[in-house]
């Protein structure tokens, strides 16, 4: 297939060219060329695609670095809400919590545990065994977009050890790393962790060290979703800073932010630490989605013994009213080492986003507390008997943050964007409107960044942190990721209250050199990879 891109503005992804008018032209998978000023003039009769691209920015494809398909693309492979912001590549495996590695014996438990983060689907054949299985069975799926896996912590310490709390022995430390040094071996950007969630929630910081230390010889990237991003998260970035500083390898911040009104004042402190990074030669970097507010599973707001063994073990401590009594009084005080996110982020702050069964339809798009006064209860009680009721499979939208956070983030060198999108019912709206909000609004309304930093953030950097090879930039020879957008008219369309809304403004997508998106909708084209390090 050869196009022919013309009269085009071209944004390249490095950050330091302003625009400048060009055609490109794209031959099979590849840039083959990029005229700037008509200097060889393509003649039109030698393409079987020709666009238009006046008054369009064409920037490289996009790339989410934090991204949670890897159960939804086997249901929906065009990934639509993704294709439809101009995501061209995603990175799965987040949070340390993943479809694979699995032992046969855990699948079931893991499997509800999963879906609250990742959803659940009855195309998946959850008996992958090992990663590479996975990989496989994604490349089967014919995707739209490129997919990176990363290696997940959790999956990793359920093959070592099961939901065993405690230090791994020698043996199973040897395990792990094991398994992390195939998995790189196979094509894994790097290692995440989740330390919010079982069973990552139990590891140390040696625990992390010695696992990370398998990454520098392939120059792997250890993504963390932290400790804390709420009370202790001044503890939580120096954690960061010591791992990386013992174990040589790159740190990247999942969905950077701090939590809580109670918490607002160490930001300052949070950015000194970066800096001081930055001055030990520590390369650690950030993602972030640009909203003042996230989501997750609603089982988080359970102390760590509560789901401590899986899902089933969970909900069997939820039958005993002696137990329940024991997690209320956790979710209210906390303990040492764990905030809980009813602490940080309040319970009026905490939206149920989706349920399975019809009985609870009516919570979703409500608070704890709304739920709480409807049903003549308590916030606490109430998250209790969702997650049972429910068997685990609720999802939430938690009210954290500070909109002049977000915009400070978003101006620091480390920060490159990501949707940390969940698949559910009633979703985030960053699930569809990330990549486009931060262009509309952060870009074209406020002016809080140039076209050229912002697509740099959205595609350049993204690459340079996980070394993603000839993607993220408009060069020659690169592979032909690209997005042509308006800029009058760029802009997500999701809300809280109506989420499932598709952007504006992305004209075309390609993929690999064939259009997946055609003046805003999607072609039904499917030609993404999964790609290796």
């Amino acid at each position: 297939m050869s196009t022919l891109i013309k009269n085009a503005s071209l944004i390249d992804g490095g950050g330091k060219r302003e625009k400048y008018s060009a055609d490109i032209v794209i031959e099979g998978d590849k840039i083959a060329l990029i005229d700037e000023g008509g200097k060889q003039k393509p003649t039109s009769e030698n393409f079987e695609l020709i666009i238009d691209g006046s008054g369009l920015y064409a920037t490289p494809g996009f790339i989410d670095t934090h991204a949670h398909s890897d159960v939804m693309v086997f249901d929906d492979p065009c990934l639509l809400p993704k294709s439809l912001q101009g995501i061209t590549c995603e990175f799965i495996g987040q949070d340390g919590t993943a479809v694979a590695p699995l032992p046969e014996e855990h699948i079931e438990s893991w499997r509800k545990y999963l879906s609250g983060i990742d959803g659940d689907s009855d195309k998946l054949d959850w008996h992958f065994g090992t990663l590479e299985n996975y990989r496989e069975a994604l490349r089967q799926a014919k995707p739209a977009v490129n997919l990176c896996v990363m290696a997940p912590h959790g999956n990793l310490r359920l093959c070592a050890m099961g939901y065993d709390p405690n230090t791994p022995t020698s043996k199973q430390m040897g395990y792990m790393k094991k398994l992390l040094h195939k998995d790189m071996l196979n094509g894994s950007f790097g290692l995440t962790t989740g330390l919010d969630y079982i069973p990552a929630i139990y590891a140390n910081t040696e625990e992390l060290t010695e696992l990370c230390t398998v990454l520098p010889k392939f120059d792997g990237v250890f993504s963390i979703h932290l400790r804390s991003e709420a009370n202790e998260i001044i503890e939580a970035i120096e954690e960061v800073m010591k791992i990386c500083r013992k174990s040589g390898c790159s740190g990247h911040i999942s969905h950077f932010k701090v939590a809580g009104k109670q918490n607002f004042h160490k930001f300052d402190r949070m950015m000194e630490l970066l800096d001081a990074a930055k001055s030990e030669g520590l390369n650690i970097s950030f993602d972030q989605y640009p909203y003042p507010f996230g989501s997750t599973t609603l089982t988080v707001v359970l102390p760590p013994w509560a789901v401590e063994g899986g899902a089933d073990k969970m909900l069997a401590r939820l039958e005993s009213d002696e137990l329940r009594a024991r997690m209320k009084n956790d979710m209210q005080h906390g303990l040492p080492g764990w905030t809980g996110f009813c602490r940080s982020t309040g319970t009026d702050n905490m939206l149920i986003s989706s349920v399975e069964s019809p009985e609870n339809c009516d919570v979703v798009g409500r608070s704890l507390d709304e739920i709480a006064e409807l049903r003549q209860s308590d916030p606490y009680t109430v998250a209790m008997d969702l997650i049972y009721s429910e068997r685990g499979y609720v999802s939430i939208i938690t009210r954290f943050g500070s909109e002049e956070h977000v915009k400070r983030l978003m101006q620091r060198p480390e920060m490159n964007l990501c949707t940390d999108g969940l698949f559910s019912a009633h979703p985030h709206p960053r699930t569809y409107g990330s990549f486009p909000r931060f262009l509309g609004k952060y870009v074209r309304e406020e002016g809080l960044l140039s076209w050229e930093s912002a697509v740099y953030k959205m595609s350049g950097k993204a690459a340079e942190v996980f070394r993603l090879p000839q993607r993220g930039f408009l060069r020659e020879g690169y592979f032909a990721d690209i997005v042509l957008l308006d800029p009058e008219t760029v802009n997500d369309c999701a809300t809280l209250e109506e989420p499932q809304q598709y952007p504006r403004g992305i004209e075309y997508v390609f993929v690999n050199g064939e259009m997946t998106v055609e003046k805003g909708v999607h072609t039904g084209v499917r030609p993404g990879r999964v790609l290796a390090r």
